[in-house]
């Protein structure tokens, strides 16, 4: 029996590494052509060659570490990457929730008979932010001055 998951595990474990070899090399192919997708097979394989190329001299060079902090070393610059990508896919969500509540909060738009102003103009505004100084200064100028005279 053991020896059947051995064969069972050999055998994911080969198509795993053909499988993530393949997309590599893919990736690579894609980026070295210069974003064309449909590229000559024999364009892939080579890529494919020049990684295992790699890997084994590595191996051969160094063991299991070298191939190892080899990896670490080209990984640490797409995980400085990837944090800024976090760090704006979080300024963007959390500008897009307060979007949001000031769309809930907003009232009906005037309909284009009463209010001549262009549609395009109306969507700009619609889709405008404003940075927080104009707000603040917008409150301290109109808003708190008319809340002051309505108490």
């Amino acid at each position: 029996f053991s020896s059947v998951l051995s064969f069972i595990a050999m055998a994911m474990v080969i198509v795993f590494f053909v499988t993530s070899a393949d997309s590599g090399a893919m990736v690579v192919d894609t980026l070295a052509s210069g974003g064309v997708a449909n590229t000559p097979v024999w364009q892939r394989i080579f890529w494919a060659s020049l990684m295992g190329i790699v890997a084994i001299a590595l191996l051969l060079v160094g063991g299991l570490s070298a191939l190892q902090t080899v990896t670490i070393a080209s990984a640490l610059p797409f995980s400085v990457i990837l944090l800024i990508s976090i760090y704006g896919l979080l300024k963007a969500l959390r500008r897009d929730l307060t979007k949001r509540e000031s769309l809930s909060m907003a009232t009906i738009a005037p309909t284009a008979a009463r209010n001549p102003i262009p549609w395009q103009r109306r969507l700009r505004n619609i889709a405008y932010l404003p940075k927080r100084s104009l707000v603040k200064r917008f409150m301290d100028d109109v808003i708190q001055p008319a809340m002051t005279l309505v108490q």
